[in-house]
């Protein structure tokens, strides 16, 4: 008995009304009972409720991927075909509909082995399907084929365009700037430009080149929008209250002309997210290859790897930046060796927090929202001011520190100016 079920006009993926349909119905040969089928459009899955698919479908009971399922997509060739050939194990007897197809549109067909009833709680169809896919490629997402990618679509496209913009700013600051002594003509505008020229288009891109994954998700749940949140936190605690450690600690100083906030260039707040946008980037995807590497290993093995690792990546990150950027005059230290050796493990602390806080955000199943990536940035800060504090008050500055630099009171590394002034 063939099997098949009413398709729906629907907006398409660039939101342009859809063609009439034709009216053309397409056979299905099912062969074996308790099969259900449901169609779709691809970039539609985020809409299915329950509510929606039984008024969509004409009441028909509301499908609850639980089981085995599988995407079937329809090509535009297929689609202008009177009859379709589909596979035999499609189709429930108990509920003979049939189908019209919307030529020149691609159509999914969501498969499963079980029927839910139409009370039973609905799962959004976008997770059915990716999980679907993860299981498809032989687990773990794109990770089945390679373990450096994120499973989910839009974090995969996020860590993948971060990375491939790092190239343009790092040209620019490192590769014509800093060589070619540009700086040496720069005021405090040009200096400001730099900064903004460098990290703007981490917002600004996204937002016309959007993901596959992208276009059918909001703006406030795209895996770029909430990078760009936890880190523009973590950075700015950084810039304004850690530089300051920096100061008093490790005997820095900024020489360049600047307008400051909290005696800190605001090129420095632009350029570091643009770093640790990189940074980040780079490490949830190692962290991620270690992951996948160790699975098979006892938890607390997999513990001891991944702190090692951190600790390896974090240290040579901090000392790579510190020595990235010595051709720069204008950003000072008392001890310039002591600084690369001890000072890029002070630095370290940064990452050390953050690259294991940072990797969790759409990392598994569950999705962030932007409050909880806000307070997830928040604690991480909060951590590694802590710590940094410890240093100070127990290891204390690893050069001479003149005493102009130095707290006229024990406390906080940032009321140095409000001591003296006391």
């Amino acid at each position: 008995m063939a099997v098949v079920l009413p398709a729906f006009a629907t907006s398409t993926v660039l939101g342009g009304a859809a063609s009439v349909l034709s009216r053309r119905p397409v056979t299905c040969a099912p062969r074996s009972a308790g099969i259900t089928c449901a169609f779709q459009r691809r970039a539609k899955y985020d809409e299915m409720r329950e509510e929606g698919w039984r008024k969509r479908l004409g009441g028909v009971p509301c499908l609850r991927p639980r089981t085995t399922f599988r995407t079937f997509a329809l090509t535009r060739e297929a689609c202008r075909s009177s009859t379709l050939d589909l596979p035999s194990d499609l189709g429930h007897p108990a509920h003979p509909r049939p189908l019209y197809i919307d030529p020149g549109y691609e159509l999914v067909m969501v498969c499963q082995s079980a029927w839910a009833s139409r009370n039973t709680p609905k799962e959004n169809l976008e997770t059915a399907v990716r999980r679907q896919a993860a299981a498809k490629r032989g687990g773990g997402g794109a990770a089945g084929k390679n373990a450096l990618l994120a499973a989910d679509g839009s974090k995969r496209w996020g860590e993948k365009f971060f990375l491939l913009y790092t190239p343009f700013w790092l040209t620019l600051c490192l590769g014509v700037v800093v060589p070619f002594k540009l700086y040496e003509s720069f005021t405090e505008l040009e200096y400001l430009v730099l900064g903004l020229v460098s990290t703007v288009p981490a917002f600004l891109i996204p937002l016309f080149l959007v993901g596959k994954a992208d276009s059918i998700r909001s703006l406030k749940d795209r895996y770029w929008v909430k990078a760009n949140v936890w880190i523009i936190i973590f950075s700015y605690v950084g810039n304004y209250f850690w530089t300051h450690y920096f100061f008093t600690v490790l005997g820095a100083s900024y020489t360049f002309p600047s307008w400051r906030m909290n005696n800190v260039p605001h090129t420095t707040f632009l350029l570091t997210h643009a770093c640790f946008l990189f940074y980040h980037m780079a490490s949830n995807m190692t962290l991620r290859r270690l992951r996948h590497s160790t699975a098979h290993l006892p938890q607390s093995i997999r513990w001891l790897f991944e702190a090692a690792w951190i600790l390896a990546l974090s240290y040579f990150i901090a000392y790579l930046e510190t020595l990235a950027i010595a051709n720069f005059p204008y950003y000072e230290f008392v001890d310039r060796d002591i600084m690369y050796k001890v000072g890029s493990l002070f630095y370290a602390i940064y990452f050390l927090v953050s690259f294991p806080m940072f990797s969790r955000i759409d990392e598994k199943a569950e999705k962030w929202d932007l409050p909880r990536v806000a307070v997830d940035a928040l604690g991480a800060a909060m951590l590694v001011t802590i710590i940094l504090d410890l240093w100070r008050i127990f290891l204390g500055p690893i050069v001479p520190i003149p005493e102009s630099r130095r707290c006229a009171q024990p406390g906080l590394a940032w009321f140095h100016a409000q001591n003296e002034s006391v």
